[in-house]
């Protein structure tokens, strides 16, 4: 993320498509990008328990 001079925000999105959005990102975006984060730790906290390491939380 880079905060340009007059304020707005240059994201990328994870497609590789440059976009610009105000500096707060709206409550839609961050509950999806919550939700991600969600998933991949629950995806990665499997593959770690398949891989019989332990997880300490």
């Amino acid at each position: 993320m880079l905060q340009r001079r007059d304020g707005a925000v240059d994201g990328t999105k994870f497609n590789g498509v440059r976009q610009t959005f105000a500096a707060a990102p709206s409550t839609i975006e961050c509950a999806e990008m919550e939700r991600r984060m969600m998933n991949w730790r629950k995806e990665r906290e499997a593959f770690l328990r398949s891989m019989g390491i332990k997880i300490e939380s």
